[in-house]
Order: structure tokens, then sequence, then C-alpha cells
């Protein structure tokens, strides 16, 4: 499983080890992190090395992770061992993550929040299940400090249902069509309620496009937008062809192809790749990524309302972001799975008052209203579709902000960094995994607040120099002069944990 760590560029004088770490899921499911969310929303640098304003690393750590395996620079050797249900990919993510910690201690203090992005959002809330229930029932030296949700495919079938009511109060619908148009979205619940999920699957693919047609191809992403041809997203990558004989499945062509442009698509397997230096021969960025949505099929339109109520119930903090004008997990949708929670403080948290938030200090155009209640919250994200970080990169990062400086709700059921570090569990973890890697010593026991003296000798010369025996020297600038400078390319591989030369990660889950 691959994966890419930019660091935090705004450490307020102090060591990134003492920054958040931010784990981004792409969504998809087979559009990959490293590729469309590093470099097409949120990473340092846009194609061609071109710094981004706004990005993610002026306030944290990103870790960018390819997942399911098959994604993006993630591969499979095998076809059975691609992913087919949710629970098969948190039990991935949740292995790569003991990977992670084990091989990078430094980290094992940073706060750490998930953050997703569409079809990233269902993997994510089972991942941070998966995490809550590790670390209450055995040992996970990580400082889990929530997950959010950008517009994220928890009740598919609640936006189903919510896409006809949504576009005819934008005029984009009316009444008539909309009466016509509704008998798709009850065969697509119908299809749900005798569990023939492949049906549903498909019945969601032939109601998008039909809405399309009745639209003038109104852009799911943007409802203020209508697709036009484009020679870029219609391109030659395998998730937007048919193999002879047979055509493309729905899930593939309408979910992927947009986050496989051609132009992206080069510059990851030409000058990305070449960058890293470390990818097999016969990998491919995005190659696996068809086959890695087919085999989910079945699982797509499965909602996991109960996985939510699980993640709160364990006081887990979550955030649920979502665009204004986003179709494909409108507003509306959300709202509905909201009411459907069991969660103790569903009542609570829907009678709650929104308060509005601004992209600046001095802006006097409201960027977008917050509401929370216990350890769930919510932003509405004003004039954003369903990549908010593209549409509205001002107040995603200030939401990022607001999230990152919380007192993460306070849940009190989770050990203190000072807690975890002196406890015997840890100390027997330090002993029997830390200590192969050959990393220096931490002596977690001298700890007085949450990873402050954990972080000053992580940033020790002593640590440098082991860090910058496992990584990737900075450099290998372009043709336009411009270079990753200060990216830190870590490497995890299940033969060797203290890792190689680059960014390569093959974790067999």
């Amino acid at each position: 499983m691959f994966w890419w760590l930019e660091p935090c560029q705004g450490c307020h004088g102090l060591s990134i080890y003492e920054e958040p770490l931010v784990i981004w899921l792409q969504g998809g499911p087979g559009a990959s992190s490293t590729g469309f969310g590093n470099f097409e929303e949120i990473g340092p640098y846009a194609q061609g090395w071109k710094a981004r304003s706004h990005s993610w690393v002026e306030q944290a750590n990103v870790l960018f992770l390819d997942n399911p395996v098959g994604t993006g620079f993630s591969y499979v050797e095998e076809g059975s061992n691609f992913t087919t249900t949710n629970a098969e990919l948190a039990a991935d993510l949740l292995v790569w993550l003991k990977e992670f910690v084990w091989g990078h201690p430094e980290f094992h203090f940073a706060p750490i929040h998930i953050f997703c992005e569409s079809y990233g959002g269902k993997m994510g809330i089972e991942f941070a299940k998966a995490i809550a229930h590790e670390q209450a029932t055995a040992f996970l030296p990580v400082n889990f400090r929530g997950i959010a949700l950008g517009d994220s495919w928890i009740s598919p079938i609640d936006f189903v249902l919510s896409w006809g009511p949504y576009l005819e109060a934008l005029s984009l619908l009316d009444q008539q069509t909309l009466t016509n148009l509704s008998h798709m979205a009850e065969t697509a619940q119908d299809a749900m309620r005798a569990g023939n999920f492949s049906r549903a699957t498909d019945v969601w693919g032939q109601y998008e496009e039909e809405i399309e047609r009745q639209t003038d191809n109104v852009n799911f992403y943007n409802v203020l937008l209508h697709n036009v041809p484009d020679d870029d997203v219609q391109s030659s990558h395998p998730v937007s062809q048919s193999m002879p004989g047979e055509s493309v499945p729905l899930l593939a062509r309408r979910m992927l192809a947009r986050h496989h442009p051609e132009s992206l698509t080069k510059w990851m397997n030409r000058e990305v790749r070449d960058m890293l230096g470390i990818i097999p021969e016969h990998v491919k960025w995005g190659g696996q990524a068809r086959n890695v949505s087919e085999h989910l099929a079945e699982d797509f339109m499965k909602d996991v309302i109960s996985v939510v109520d699980d993640v709160l119930n364990a006081g887990v903090p979550v955030t649920i972001y979502n665009g204004q004008l986003d179709l494909i997990c409108c507003t509306l949708g959300v709202d509905a799975w909201l009411t459907q929670l069991k969660w103790s403080g569903s009542a609570a948290f829907n009678a709650a008052k929104r308060r509005p938030l601004y992209a600046h200090r001095h802006s006097k155009a409201t960027g977008a209203f917050f509401k929370a209640h216990a350890n769930l919250a919510m932003y509405y994200i004003m004039g954003a579709g369903h990549m908010i970080p593209s549409d509205q990169p001002k107040m995603a990062l200030q939401m990022l902000t607001h999230i990152l400086e919380a007192p993460a709700f306070e849940p009190g059921n989770r050990a203190k960094a000072a807690d975890l570090a002196t406890s015997s569990q840890y100390q027997q973890y330090l002993s029997s995994h830390v200590g192969s890697l050959e990393a220096p010593a931490f002596e977690p026991g001298q700890m007085q607040d949450q990873s402050m003296d954990m972080s000053k000798q992580a940033a020790s010369s002593q640590y440098q120099q082991y860090l910058n025996s496992h990584s990737r020297p900075d450099g290998d600038p372009d043709s336009s002069g411009s270079s990753m400078q200060g990216t830190v390319t870590l490497s995890l591989t299940t033969e060797q944990a203290a890792g190689s030369q680059g960014a390569f990660a093959n974790s067999e889950s």
C-alpha cells in the first residue's frame, strides 16, 4: 500500500512531530490520494511543481494514502487480493496504521486526524471504528483525535432520493420531470430493501445518466456547472474505455474517470514516478483502479450509518463537512441520514443552532455555518461543491485550522498521551518493536505534556540522522526549476520495516 507524507510547512517553531498528522483518504473507490488529493486539492504543489496557496501543509503534516489496494501506486499481485467489502478495507487500513507507527515511532504522540472525501468517508468511518476498537481491546500507540467526513458517501440511497427535490429547488428540474424520474430512485430503494445491492448500484448509475440528460448535463460535483466534452477527462485511461466486447461498468466510468484525467495520469506516470524512483516496473499509477471499483460494486450502495453510531458511541470526535453545491453527496441527503442516527446525542445535535464562519477576519461574506453537540460537529461550506478544498480553498483551510485547534470535544474515554507514554503496555511495545528499528531510544517516561518532550527528542540531531538515512533527499527539480522542497518521503515495507529509499510501501494486508 503506497503512501506519501508531506511535512507541515507552517510549524510554529515546533518539530513536525508536535504538529497534527492528517491522513487523507480519497474516494472512488479507486481514486488516488497521492495523485488527485495531493496534486489537485490540498498538497503543497500542483502539476508542474507549481506551489499551491492554502495548502493543508500550512497547518499539518499530511499523509496521502492510496487505498484500497490497487489504487494509485498501490497494487496487488493476485486478483483475489482486491477488497470486496468495507470491513476488508478497514482491516487493511488498520494493518497499514500498525505498520506505520511501528516503523515511525516519532509519530506515536502526534495528534492524528483522518480526513476523507466522498467514498473515502465510507472507508474512513469504518477505519475509525477499527482504531477505536483496537485501542479499547488491545494496544495501538496512536494519539487518535477524530475523523472528518467530507461530502461522504455514508448513506447512498438517501442521496439518491434527495437528488430530485434538490434539483427541482434549483430550477434544474420541473415538477413533471421530477415525477417522471422519481420511479428510478424508488427502484433503487426497492432493490436495497430486497438486498439486491448490485441491482441498486446499476440503477444508481442509470439514474445519474438520466438526470444528466434532463438537466443539460448538470455537474454532479457542482450544480452551478454543466459538463461539456472534455478531452482531458474522457481520456485514454483504462477506466474510460471499453475492453473488447464489453461495456465499461457505470461505477468505474462515472466515479473514476474525473479522478484520472489524462494530464494527471501522464504526470504521475512520468515526472512523479521518475522523481520517486522506487515504483516497480510493472506498476502504473491508476492501472488497477477499475478493478478496485468493480470488486466493490456489491458493497457500493450499502450504508454505514450504524458505523457512524458506533464511532460516536466510542467517544471519537466526528466532524461532517459538506459543500452547498454538491449534488452527488448533497446536504439534503446528509440531513436525511443524520436523522437516522441512534446515538444518544442525535436529537440535541439536530436541534443545535448554527453559527456563521468566515474565511478570514475581515471577510464580510459568510464562508460556512457550523454547529456541534458533544463529539459530533458539522460544517456547511458555502459556494463549494464536492471537492471543497478546490472550490473554496480559503474556507477549507480555515475549517481545517478550526478542527485541529478544537479541544477534541474532550470525549474523556481515551488515555492522554502522557498516560500512554508511561504505561507498562507502551514500555513493552517500545522494547519489542522500536528497538528492532535501530532508532534512537525515546525515554517516553519523561513526558510531562502531550508529546512535547517526545517531540523534542524526535527533533534531535541523532534522530534527524536516522530520518535522513531512511528518506529520499529533496530535489529532483523539474524543467521549470521547481522542486519538491521540504518533502519528506518516507518508506515502509513488510519486508523492511525500517524502510528503503523512497516513498513506496507495499503492505501485504
